[in-house]
């Protein structure tokens, strides 16, 4: 007699036996309230998780009290023909009392299973519609003879192992590893038990590698990440916890990744590269140092050598200086993706903090419109009032409007606070606690969205510094000063690098306020925008360029030592070695710089003190110390 096709008939009978199925998927089937009761296409299995049992056809008919034979002629097979192939598909169910099963049972289950790891010799784990765990673990007795349940001590980590040299994923469950397994070009590993079990397992396979943890989508999930990370960090292992990313469901794991096609090797690569690891709440880590520089990257910029993503910045000046019409090009630039001057801009949606309301907003960015290119359609997004920072309830109001505008464009990009005083939220802007209180807020839209935040304020009486607490230049990662000159009148701007974090940053721009008439029916209003101008307007006439460029130099590189008192340093020609470039973008000597200099000292724009060195006549003025 030959064996009967149980899978085959499988469907039809569920349909006659259950009706049409509450759930129709691809690879299953369910019925009932909640579903409780599956039947799994490819092995033609039903399971009932109320009550925690399940088998093949013979048990769903005899389930229902129904006569086998009777139920199959009504499809055109007699089951006096035939003899069931396996207890698994037969009328045996594998119910949570079924502890022990013999090795060709095993085998026929094995084959059956819809994931199926084999972690050793001795202990495999298995998803299988009729069994009553999702993922049931096995150990081999010594009889021969397989029980559901895990072996003894410490359980094995499954490995691939196919690159040791590689970095390895750590994926918490088998049905998950399986996912990377698709993706992943290295090796994948997994453990058995979920979050509470990780510390029951054997990790020695993988001491001494590159190890990148993929936490699971919860807290529970990202403790247990952080937990083996530490763990393997004792023992050799470069280790980095991955949280999926946001538009992962809650359950979410590399399987359904796979599933959906989420990722390639190589982009998985990338997003692995530029995460941020989550940690757990209150956690704090010590990374070693070398560990450290392996993970150096460019700089994620929105403005090529302008604007840096999470990074705080200040732009500064005198009122009506023009503070707001750079804020404004920067704006436009970053939420257009069109060049910031002649530097290249990634686009990004912008968020612009109007401290005095959207008046004078609009008319400077209809005249920027007019003038330069159409703001259409770009996500730069301006608010209707001023928002307190400092105050809690403000702060969560304006956080709960930018995740509104995340949700429809993105990853924001930058923020403008414009001004810092307009939108401080109350306190005293020389009070170091309230200006860090500001400051701190401030950190956390940084570290939340990755974006950056522009501070628009002004300058204090001297003019070479912003007004208020020195909290706020502490903790900047780039400042830049502008300065307005009317001159043969024409209103003149200068934008200056005041702080660079890292690097020689932006050279100095120049810009010509040009005028407006703003177009509209009835409208009676002029504005304007900046346009670069190579016009120096700012030199004396008796320099000559290389003259220019060498003084320009001196003053920057003492406002980048000491932007608060930039007179306290003096520089010797070796000292602006690299810094100063010809018109044909050469590096100048240090003997040119040296003759320069010197000539300079002749015109009285430059100071020389012996032992100490050169500096700008203007702030040598400020320190009579030197005499």
């Amino acid at each position: 007699m030959q064996d009967y096709d149980w899978q085959k008939i499988a469907p039809d009978v569920a349909r006659q036996i259950l009706g049409e199925p509450k759930v129709q998927k691809s690879d299953e089937w369910r019925w009932g309230n909640k579903g409780s009761l599956v039947f799994t296409l490819e092995t033609g299995q039903f399971y009932d998780f109320e009550e925690g049992q399940g088998g093949g056809v013979k048990w769903l008919i005899e389930r229902y009290g129904k006569d086998v034979s009777e139920v199959l002629k009504q499809f055109g097979h007699d089951l006096t023909l035939q003899t069931p192939s396996s207890t698994v598909n037969g009328s045996t169910p594998i119910a949570s009392k079924v502890r022990s099963f013999s090795r060709e049972q095993m085998v026929d289950l094995y084959r059956q299973s819809e994931v199926k790891v084999k972690y050793s010799d001795n202990f495999m784990v298995l998803r299988h519609s009729a069994l009553p765990m999702k993922y049931a673990p096995f150990s081999l007795n010594p009889n021969g003879t397989w029980s559901m349940k895990r072996p003894e001590g410490l359980l094995p980590l499954y490995i691939t192992n196919k690159h040791p040299e590689k970095p390895v994923i750590v994926n918490e469950g088998e049905k998950a590893m399986r996912g990377a397994e698709r993706i992943w070009d290295y090796d994948v590993c997994c453990w058995h038990g979920g979050a509470t079990g990780w510390n029951k397992t054997d990790w020695s396979a993988i001491y001494g590698r590159d190890v990148y943890v993929w936490a699971d989508n919860d807290e529970a999930g990202i403790k247990c990440a952080n937990e083996i990370a530490g763990e393997l960090k004792k023992n050799g292992c470069k280790t980095k916890v991955i949280q999926p990313p946001e538009t992962f469901n809650d359950k979410d794991d590399l399987w359904d990744a796979a599933e959906r096609g989420d990722f390639t090797h190589d982009s998985l690569t990338k997003y692995i590269e530029t995460v941020q690891e989550k940690k757990e709440k209150g956690s704090i880590t010590f990374t070693r140092a070398d560990e450290v520089l392996s993970q150096v990257t460019n700089p994620n910029w929105l403005i090529k050598d302008v604007v840096e993503t999470e990074s705080l910045m200040q732009i500064y000046g005198a009122p009506k200086s023009g503070k707001s019409f750079v804020a404004i090009a920067m704006s436009c630039a970053i939420a257009s993706g069109q060049d910031f001057y002649g530097n290249k801009s990634f686009k990004k949606p912008v968020l612009y903090i109007c401290g005095e309301g959207q008046r004078g907003v609009k008319r400077r960015l209809s005249a920027w419109q007019q003038a330069q290119y159409s703001l259409k359609a770009i996500p730069l997004y301006l608010s209707d009032r001023a928002v307190r920072i400092g105050d809690k309830d403000d702060f969560e109001r304006l956080t709960q409007e930018i995740e509104s505008i995340k949700a429809i464009e993105g990853d924001i990009g930058m923020i403008v606070v414009d001004t810092f005083q307009r939108n401080f939220g109350g306190g005293n802007e020389n009070s170091a606690e309230d200006v860090g209180n500001f400051i701190h807020q401030l950190d956390g839209l940084i570290s939340v969205y990755g974006c950056n935040v522009c501070i628009v304020h002004h300058s204090g009486h001297e003019g070479n510094r912003a007004r208020g607490s020195s909290v706020i230049g502490a903790s900047l990662d780039y400042e830049f000063k502008v300065q307005r000159t009317d001159k043969s009148e024409e209103m003149f701007v200068s934008f200056q690098q005041t702080l660079n974090k890292d690097g020689q940053g932006m050279a100095e721009k120049n810009f010509v306020f040009k005028e407006v008439d703003l177009i509209g029916e009835g409208l009676e209003l002029t504005s304007g925008f900046l346009e670069l101008t190579d016009i120096d307007f700012k030199s004396k006439d008796k320099l000559t360029y290389k003259q220019k460029l060498v003084l320009e130099a001196l003053e920057r590189e003492s406002i980048f030592a000491d932007k608060d008192h930039p007179e306290d340093h003096y520089f010797f020609p070796k000292d602006l070695k690299d810094k100063v470039r010809d018109s044909n973008g050469n590096i100048m000597s240090v003997e040119s710089i040296k003759k320069l200099l010197k000539k300079l000292v002749e015109l009285e724009e430059v100071k020389y003190v012996e032992t100490v060195g050169y500096q700008s006549a203007e702030y040598h003025k400020l320190a009579p110390k030197f005499e």
